[in-house]
């Protein structure tokens, strides 16, 4: 390694440079075709297949073409899969039931009141943003007890942990609005910075 090499990962260590990327977890969906286009190929020649964890994803199409009733299929399998999984549904549109989620699932009422949480009044950006960071101080307050093995090693040969997923459907972007602004349809359609800046927040 050469000296330049050698300063920069003494600093990336350290932390205050951000942290390099070393495990990105891959879920199925259940949805075989969509796993397959969403995989991966490693260079070692092995293959993850399924969407990527961590990330932020829009489903974008027409009206009545199934989006909500798809994004709740892929929560429900990713959900079956990890016993702490659970999914916050913010369903602005108000057009889901727990009826619908069943159906959709095939999971009986105990599964849905223990793993599938469903919102529809008092959400905002605020409220979706507080959720998130509940969500992250619960989780990583609880990591030694729920963290799973996902059978890789890092560079240095010790075993990755990862802390289960936790799914997040928001229902629509297209109608989430601030708090102050709930009632005010006209600021309601114009929300794309609101919008972009809890995304960052998120990710961050």
């Amino acid at each position: 390694m050469g000296i330049l090499s050698q300063k920069f990962k003494e600093s990336i260590d350290k932390g205050k440079l951000g942290k390099e990327v070393e495990f990105v977890p891959y879920y199925t969906t259940g949805i075989d075709i969509f796993d397959y286009i969403n995989g991966v190929r490693h260079a070692d020649g092995t293959y993850d297949i399924g969407i990527q964890g961590k990330r932020i994803l829009m489903d974008v199409g027409g009206s009545g073409t199934g989006k909500t009733s798809k994004i709740i299929k892929m929560a429900c399998h990713i959900a079956e899969q990890f016993e702490e999984t659970d999914i916050w549904h913010y369903d602005y549109e108000r057009s889901t039931t727990q009826e619908r989620v069943l159906a959709i699932s095939g999971w009986d009422e105990d599964t849905f009141d223990e793993k599938y949480h469903l919102f529809q009044e008092n959400i905002s950006v605020e409220s979706i943003y507080t959720a998130c960071k509940e969500i992250e101080k619960i989780k990583v307050e609880n990591r030694e007890a729920i963290q799973i093995d996902t059978g890789k090693k890092d560079k240095s040969g010790k075993p990755i942990y990862e802390l289960p997923p936790t799914i997040l459907i928001v229902d629509s972007v297209a109608l989430l609005a601030p708090a102050e602004v709930e009632d005010d349809d006209e600021l309601k359609g114009s929300m794309g910075k609101q919008c972009a800046h809890l995304y960052r927040n998120i990710l961050d």
